[in-house]
């Protein structure tokens, strides 16, 4: 018996064509190498997170009972890595920006994308202290900076570079800022 029929496609193939299976009385799969691949990519699709889960845990896995095997192969391929790491990043620079800042804006912030965008139209693109539009913002690389308050961890608001240095500057204090306000309106006059 040189050929299998396929439980899935019907097809009549050489046995070569399906792979081994021990639980089967003949030894082979009941359907063949092509079917069982599309087969395992559909179960793959549909259960995306559960393959994340299991594919994190066996990697887990791997580098604790590997440990040396994986610094050696480091050690061996030190170079190597370094260059398809600097190659990476060039071609992939846009996608890592984005992706560094998705990942620092829900672990810092706990706040998303769409979020940010939310409360940027709602200031209207503009600083919520000194109202600067954002186009013309000079610090934080053009853009406007997440303003949270340091002990709660809630998000206010987006601000201006310098707007955000100055609050971290005062400590996020009202009575310093209160000084700050009386201490230029008690020598505003020396200016006149």
């Amino acid at each position: 018996m040189n050929t299998k029929t396929c439980s899935k496609c019907g097809e009549n193939l050489l046995i070569s064509e399906f792979t081994k299976d021990i639980c089967k009385s003949d030894g082979l799969c009941s359907s063949c190498k092509s079917c069982k691949s599309i087969q395992e990519k559909e179960y793959r699709i549909k259960n995306k997170n559960k393959m994340r889960k299991i594919q994190k845990a066996a990697s887990a896995k791997y580098r604790k009972n590997n440990k040396d095997k994986i610094h050696n192969y480091y050690l061996e391929n030190k170079e190597k890595i370094y260059e398809y790491q600097n190659n990476y990043r060039k071609k992939n620079k846009e996608y890592i920006s984005e992706r560094s800042r998705k990942y620092k804006l829900l672990k810092k912030y706990k706040i998303t994308e769409n979020q940010v965008n939310k409360i940027r139209e709602e200031q209207g693109n503009r600083c919520a202290i000194c109202g600067v539009i954002e186009s013309a913002v000079k610090m934080g690389g053009g853009k406007l900076c997440i303003d949270h308050n340091h002990k709660t961890g809630k998000v206010r608001g987006l601000l201006c570079g310098q707007c955000n240095s100055a609050l971290g500057h005062f400590n996020e204090s009202i009575e310093f800022l209160n000084n700050a306000i009386e201490y230029i309106k008690k020598h505003e006059s020396e200016i006149n």
